[in-house]
């Protein structure tokens, strides 16, 4: 069982007397479904995020606060992990440590809105000695209020006045909409500021934004550009209103007022590549959330904990669904099998056979319980009538849900559900079915099952093996009841008797024809009884309205067949609602997808991880908050709400040549001499006149060529090692898990940093850096990386293939039209080029495949009478994997006589890849 689920959903009567304190009383209520190393955890993360991040600067009025008097940042959580459960803690920690007013910004949607305000009056708000509070909306959220979105927050000014006065603080959870938050700024100016001016204390905001990435991301760029979503970029002025007031901006309505921004999201990929005058970015803090699993630890901290109560107990996200159990838990509809004989159709063949063996399951266990078995099925709960909540939830099995994802488009909602219900009378629907309360046919159904009993009855067979494959893989989920084969007819019975007629198809979307939203409450009527939850059992079509926020109880089975042709992963990320606390029915879990998606969203998952162990590394870091590696890949971008973010790859290319130059006296021709000084020979010629160039004669190593590069030096770029590139190979080392000393840092720029150009991929310490790496990873299966070749993540590459593959370089140094000239102990023959700014103009020289010599970028595949590896056209393409590569010195004797020295590289494919989102195209 989700350890959350019941914490959300079905409470159980609170203890008497409760503890005093906001903190030690969510606490009390969190230990009676939470185990304790998880509620050690949530413990440990939510006062990292009151101590670090809230009162990070100290408490207000003290000297680390910014002359604006408010601070920014972001807590990372994972998709479905339980962050509304984190930010609730945050919230009565926070009540406890002296925070006046906390403003819950609850989603951009109605529902959303709904949901959070439930949870934290259930949960948070609870009268009692040292718990009072004004809470704002005084009601359930509603669609409209008479007066407009202020009055929903409205309270009079001597109300708020005597409030304050008497240590209430004040809790808001409002709709992230632009509407509402400009009414509830006008509220906090126009009735709470003039107390607050009044003060002889400082007065604590403490701002909270779920879901942060939704709405709350301003890119000034794609704002200029316009479209249909203009109000939703007004969002992030809107929140900032609400600390800022109306004067000008930069700092708080009230010399009182102090002001702490933290945003909450899963998928922050677009609130770190904002530009950083953005007045929601994190400029002060960051943090990473963990979660539940079979290994990590709680110190030192770790993107993920061991959690000793088991698979029950864990969070099964992407490292569970696309690594570890893939095989068992994910279905590709375009491989061919006897199950996929229509996808649609199969993975709801697949969901109604789960729902009757967890019903079984359900029954079992309270047999073996001793309790009484209900006397109603469950095809007859809907009819039914209790005397209370409790006697509903007592006859009420656990809920089982399915989400079907076709598109972002409502018209396809309807059609999909149509198509399901079709499905179910055999392939066509009889006229005048209602739209709105669609419902299978158990019929139609039950002749299926009879005619075809191989198609329902192999998915028993699938379940099975899947539960001895997950329980091998993350251990068992408890020793539960679980059918056999000779239990196949009480489950068919179950299937078409009870599951089948009590399913119903629901439509979750923005259209009035659609259903509200998920139902999984028992429902007080208005006679005073009770109802069970409408949505025991469902199957819901839905799109973007699910992929934020919504959870779905009981998820067991998904069908996702949504094509995007530009994929943005954080968008991707939040339709992934199949992630989330399964542990317990995990065996029952179906996604169904095309590999291509598939392997999409192993990618994001890869990168996600990349992301949030990088947070987790920066987490102990002092001063202001740093800017985290974000990834994307070479098939989908990291975010669409930031318009100039570009791709920034790891591999240099198959042919760097970096043109810059000293104009000056030449450092680098020290470099050029210590070559010169090694065992080499002519090629091309006989003598220095009519050769080419020469070549050493034994190659060099990943790592010599990482020092050659790195001895090189340049008055006019000396890159901090703290900047962009040093950041990104910092983050890459952590990753990868290197730790051997010989091989960090990875990236190491000259001591003596300028401020030039510091990000640019033409970086020979970042050349260096990069062959380090891909020494470092033939020894280890590093994650967030992939095999170019392959497209496959490189944690499942043939390392013994690989380090067989290992390139060794060539050195060469080429010769051009000057005259020759002695250069330390040999001679050579400088090159004529044309340079401008510091830069040659030209880069290869010689390029093509005419004629006998097939260009500088082939060098040394002439020397050795090979055949040169590129096209008929002569275009740039990587060297063959396991092939040599090349290091190519460029002697350029410049106007006034002087020598200086260009170096460019020849790579062979075969070293890992990853692609950086970057905010502007200046790193390229």
């Amino acid at each position: 069982m989700n350890p959350l689920a019941p914490f959300i959903l079905h409470p159980e009567p609170r203890p008497d007397p409760l503890p005093t304190g906001w903190w030690p009383q969510y606490r009390e209520l969190c230990g009676g479904f939470l185990t304790s190393t998880a509620l050690d955890v949530l413990s440990k993360d939510a006062g990292y995020v009151v101590d670090r991040c809230i009162f990070g600067a100290g408490p207000p009025q003290t000297e680390g606060w910014p002359s604006s008097r408010s601070r920014q940042g972001i807590v990372m959580g994972a998709v479905q992990s339980g962050k509304t459960a984190s930010m609730l803690a945050v919230s009565a920690m926070a009540l406890d440590r002296g925070v006046d007013l906390v403003v819950v910004l609850a989603g951009t949607r109605l529902s959303l809105w709904r949901q959070t305000y439930d949870r934290l009056t259930a949960q948070l708000l609870v009268p009692g000695e040292g718990r009072d509070c004004v809470l704002m909306p005084r009601t359930p959220p509603q669609a409209g209020y008479p007066g407009g979105a202020a009055a929903a927050y409205e309270r009079p000014e001597p109300f708020l006045r005597r409030a304050v006065g008497r240590g209430r603080p004040l809790v808001v959870v409002a709709l992230k909409e632009v509407h509402h938050l400009m009414g509830l700024a006008t509220v906090l100016v126009e009735r709470l500021k003039p107390t607050v001016d009044g003060l002889d204390r400082p007065f604590h905001m403490l701002v909270l934004d779920d879901e942060a990435d939704d709405g709350s991301v301003l890119d000034a760029r794609g704002e200029a550009l316009g479209g249909p979503d203009a109000s939703q970029k007004q969002i992030p002025r809107a929140i900032v209103r609400l600390w800022e007031g109306w004067q000008e901006a930069g700092s708080t309505w009230s010399p009182n007022l102090y002001a702490t921004y933290v945003g909450y999201t899963a998928t922050p990929q677009a609130n770190f590549l904002q530009e950083a005058v953005n007045p929601l970015a994190p400029k002060h803090f960051v943090a990473a959330l963990r979660t539940p699993l079979d290994h990590g630890q709680v110190t030192p901290r770790a993107s993920t904990f061991l959690e000793p109560a088991g698979r029950s107990a864990y969070y099964t996200g992407g490292e569970v669904f696309y690594r570890r159990a893939a095989d068992s838990l994910m279905v590709e509809t375009d491989r061919p099998g006897p199950a996929i004989d229509a996808p649609l159709g199969a993975a709801v063949r697949a969901f109604l056979v789960a729902g009757a063996i967890k019903l079984w399951r359900h029954r079992r266990k309270d047999a073996s319980a001793g309790r009484p078995l209900a006397s109603t099925s469950l095809d007859q709960l809907r009819g039914t009538l209790f005397r209370s909540r409790e006697e509903a939830l007592q006859h009420s099995p656990p809920v089982h849900c399915m989400l079907v994802h076709p598109s972002g488009l409502v018209a396809d909602h309807f059609q999909t559900a149509d198509e399901i219900v079709a499905w179910s009378y055999g392939g066509v629907a009889p006229d005048g079915l209602p739209q709105t309360s669609r419902s299978l046919s158990a019929e139609g159904l039950a002749r299926q099952v009879e005619e075809q009993p191989e198609l329902w009855r192999e998915w028993l067979t699938s379940y099975t093996s899947s539960r001895q494959n997950l329980a091998t893989e993350l251990g068992t989920a408890g020793a539960g009841p679980w059918p056999g084969g000779d239990d196949w007819p009480e489950i068919e019975r179950l299937l078409v008797e009870e599951v089948v007629p009590a399913t119903r198809v629901a439509v979750i979307n923005g259209d009035p024809d659609a259903d509200d939203r998920p139902r999984f409450q028992p429902e007080q009527q208005e006679d005073d009884g009770w109802t069970a939850a409408p949505d025991l059992c469902t199957i819901f079509v839905s799109g973007n309205v699910m992929a934020r926020g919504l959870t779905l109880e009981g998820l067991t089975t998904t069908a996702f067949s949504r094509v995007s042709k530009n994929p943005l992963a954080d968008t991707q990320m939040q339709m992934q609602r199949w992630f989330g606390y399964r542990g317990a029915d995990l065996d029952l879990c179906r996604v169904f997808l095309t590999r291509a998606q598939h392997d999409l969203f192993a990618q994001y998952h890869d990168n996600d991880e990349a992301l949030r162990r990088h947070v987790v590394a920066l987490m102990d870091g002092s001063g202001d908050a740093p800017s985290p590696l974000v990834l994307q890949g070479e098939l989908f971008e990291a975010t669409g709400k930031i318009t100039n973010v570009s791709s920034v790859p790891l591999r240099p290319g198959p042919a760097p040549f970096l043109t810059r130059i000293n104009e000056g006296g030449d450092p680098n021709v020290a470099v050029l001499e210590d070559v010169l000084s090694r065992p080499h020979h002519l090629v091309g010629g006989a003598t220095v006149e009519d050769a080419r160039g020469l070549m050493l004669d034994e190659r060099l190593t990943l790592r010599d060529v990482a020092q050659l590069l790195e001895s090189m030096r340049y008055s006019t770029y000396a890159p901090a090692p703290d900047g962009w590139q040093g950041r990104r190979w910092a983050a890459l080392a952590a990753h990868a898990g290197i730790t051997e000393e010989a091989l960090l840092p990875l990236y190491r720029p000259p001591e003596t940093a300028s401020p030039t150009l510091e990000d640019t991929l033409e970086c020979p310490y970042s050349w260096a850096a990069y062959l380090r790496l891909w020494d470092a990873c033939l020894e280890r299966h590093a994650r967030g990386l992939v095999d170019p070749i392959t497209g496959r993540p490189w944690s499942t590459v043939d390392l013994a293939e690989k380090s067989r593959l290992r390139p060794s370089f060539h050195v060469g140094v080429r010769f051009g039209d000057g005259g020759a000239e002695s250069l330390g102990p040999a001679a050579i023959r400088p090159m004529l080029r044309t340079t401008k700014d510091g830069h040659l103009t030209a880069r290869w020289g010689s390029r093509g495949t005419g004629g006998s010599y097939p260009g500088d970028l082939y060098f040394d595949y002439f020397d050795r009478g090979l055949a040169a590896p590129s096209s008929s056209s002569g275009e740039m393409t990587w060297r063959p994997e396991g092939h040599p590569g090349l290091v190519l010195l460029h002697p350029v004797q410049l106007r006034d006589g002087r020598l200086t020295v260009a170096i460019a590289l020849g790579l062979p494919d075969g070293g890992p890849e990853q692609f950086a989102a970057a905010a502007t195209r200046g790193r390229a």
